[in-house]
């Protein structure tokens, strides 16, 4: 991510959420960016387990958006994340009614 696109982010309020990670000649990442992925992690967490759902159980490991096809493959996509979202709330209110009974 450039400079100018971080500062413009920062400039309306929005943060850039990008982990950091050592590299071979670092042993450790300083406290301060430890601390940053903690807090990132956070947010991050809950979003990236939908994607893995939406690439592990409905094949949508590629997306590509090409002149015609992309109309195609976008309604595609917005199916699949219907459906995962179906299915997600389908658990939830699964989880919810036996905690209740309990």
């Amino acid at each position: 991510m450039s400079r100018n696109n971080v500062a413009s982010g920062c400039a309306r309020g929005i943060n850039d959420r990008i982990m950091h990670r050592s590299h071979t000649n670092q042993a450790e990442l300083p406290y301060w960016q430890r601390r940053r992925n903690a807090l990132a992690s956070k947010v991050r967490a809950p979003v990236e387990g939908v994607f893995v759902t939406l690439k592990r159980s409905y094949g949508y490991w590629r997306t590509r958006y090409m002149g015609l096809e992309k109309n195609a493959t976008e309604a595609t996509f917005k199916v699949k994340v219907m459906r995962c979202n179906l299915r997600r709330a389908d658990r939830l209110c699964e989880e919810r009614a036996t905690l209740a009974l309990a």
